[in-house]
């Protein structure tokens, strides 16, 4: 049988064309290889520092898949509208611009409600419910530890001088390492949280009722439940906000249908799905965020670009504050920070014009901003940020025990977590990008994000805990599938081919996640609330 093929760069047919058949089964062999891993029972991770376990409910959560399904229907017609509704817009006649206006709007309508859609199902899909949500806010070593944090801060502004030295707290009293691993943002987002019901006196016996239903105490309501409740809801509400700086990111390259495709591509993943709700998925949207704003102020620091250097220059100063924002969160936003400069300086190659424009239009810009968030926060709180973050750092490492174990393949293991983890998404466009070998200005910078990225994991994989990476590294997963996207698909209008490509790409994606998503109960908390044991061993 003959299989139908697509072009790679989706505008010429002299470029190498590969099947669509055999990408998807590139797509979906990580999926595949998981499942077999699923079946055999084969252990994931090491047992010596830490396993991820599958689910012990995983029909449950396969049947909660097929009902989700009703979901991606919409979101897939949503984007395919998108698409096509731009074939009238190249057209001349009023008739056929309005008809592809109207298609494109019908299309984000559904694309908004089917992706809302399925960020709630996320949160409500799991079939413990909101018993295993509730133990992980009340777990110090989940992210229920920065809302133990939380219940110990009276002020903010003490809390934040203070910060640099209360790093240096011994973890067995804290029973966890999360608070000391991170700077204060996220306990500053649980204060925010625990601070809701002074701010809307009665919304956490609402929030209890709405938990809990019948089963609430009215008379004595349990304000950790209503806490939790919040915070989970927060966390996931930034996840799924994400994607809108993962859109504008895009379609700083492609056009609506392509960038859309990409942006969920690096939002829903099966890592970010599989830890949601939670610190790390919820990075995305400063991380996303940060990396919009830099990029977008590099394309407009260019001469020759719409945006004008005026409007570059304040992109790139909001990206610099927003760096500092971030560095609040998580200490991961410098690397992310790093990372995007060194692969925008490596990109513009030797040409001393345009590093000049790059240095005086957007580092400096970046430094600006960076330098005003820093000095407000000292003169509002008397807040020293630089302080805060080196004091983490140090912290960090010092809390780095046995970073590298034996027998040495279990060392391995994280990594390969990862990789299964990673979404078909970035396989497919991987092989795209090797078959087209782009040469135009947006592949090499594909190819020097991608690299850059590989080597601060690889460097960050050395010196740190290596065995939990499936977890930690999900912000560098936006910025591989982004650098093969890149090098796969260039600028420039979408033909039938490439949409009935793209098409493939996002079907492979929200499948393969959701499927990997039913096999793994990877915090191990569903056996814990079933057997009823929780913290006992």
């Amino acid at each position: 049988m003959e299989l139908r093929s697509y072009d790679a760069s989706g505008l010429s047919s002299e470029h190498a064309l590969v099947s669509r058949f055999l990408l998807v089964l590139v797509g979906l062999a990580a999926v595949g290889v998981h499942t077999l891993l699923f079946a055999l029972d084969v252990t994931l991770g090491s047992p010596r520092r830490i396993v991820y376990p599958y689910s012990p409910v995983a029909v449950l959560r396969f049947i909660s898949v097929c009902k989700a399904m009703g979901l991606v229907i919409p979101l897939m017609a949503g984007v395919w509208l998108v698409g096509s509704g731009r074939e009238g817009g190249s057209c001349g006649n009023v008739a056929a611009l309005a008809l592809g206006a109207r298609k494109r709007f019908l299309g984000g309508v559904l694309f908004g409600v089917g992706y809302a859609g399925l960020v709630i199902w996320t949160l409500v899909g799991n079939p413990v419910g909101w018993a295993e949500h509730q133990f992980n806010m009340v777990s110090p070593s989940q992210d229920g530890a920065f809302l133990i944090e939380a219940r110990s801060i009276d002020s903010v502004g003490a809390y934040l001088r203070a910060y640099p030295e209360l790093a240096r707290r011994d973890s067995d009293r804290l029973r966890g390492l999360r608070v000391l691993s991170n700077t204060p943002g996220i306990s500053l987002l649980a204060y925010s949280v625990r601070m809701l019901n002074d701010w809307l006196p009665g919304f956490f016996d609402r929030m209890e009722r709405g938990v809990l239903g019948d089963e609430a105490d009215v008379d004595d309501p349990n304000r950790e439940i209503a806490e939790g409740a919040c915070m989970v809801a927060a966390l996931t509400a930034l996840w799924g906000m994400s994607i809108v700086f993962a859109y504008g990111l895009a379609r700083l390259w492609w056009t609506p249908m392509t960038a859309v495709v990409v942006a969920v591509a690096c939002v829903f993943t099966p890592s970010s799905v599989i830890f949601s709700p939670g610190k790390d998925p919820a990075q995305l949207f400063t991380t996303l965020g940060m990396l919009y704003f830099w990029f977008r102020g590099c394309r407009g620091a260019d001469p020759a670009s719409a945006l004008g250097a005026r409007k570059g220059a304040w992109a790139c100063a909001a990206a610099g504050a927003a760096s500092v924002v971030g560095a609040m969160v998580g200490l991961v936003h410098v690397w992310i920070a790093g990372i995007g400069l060194v692969a925008t300086v490596w990109s513009m190659g030797l040409s001393w014009e345009r590093q000049r424009t790059l240095l005086v239009r957007c580092v400096s810009p970046a430094v600006v901003g960076a330098v005003i968030v820093a000095v407000f926060a000292y003169l509002l709180w008397g807040w020293s940020i630089p302080a805060t973050v080196v004091a983490t750092a140090r912290r960090y490492l010092e809390v780095q025990h046995d970073v590298l174990i034996s027998p040495f393949h279990h060392n391995l293991m994280g990594g390969g977590i990862f990789v299964l983890l990673l979404g078909p998404a970035f396989w497919m466009l991987s092989v795209m990008g090797v078959v087209r070998r782009s040469r135009d200005e947006a592949g090499r910078l594909g190819r020097c994000v991608v690299v850059v990225t590989g080597a601060v994991m690889l460097c960050t994989y050395v010196f740190a805990q290596n065995a939990e990476v499936a977890r930690l590294w999900v912000v560098f997963i936006p910025l591989l599938v982004w650098g093969a996207a890149l090098l796969a698909l260039s600028p420039g209008t979408e033909s039938p081919r490439r949409r009935a490509v793209l098409t493939a790409v996002l079907a492979c994606q929200l499948v393969g996640t959701m499927s990997q998503w039913s096999m793994m109960d990877a915090r191990g908390t569903e056996d814990r609330v079933l057997s009823g044991r929780y913290f006992d061993d």
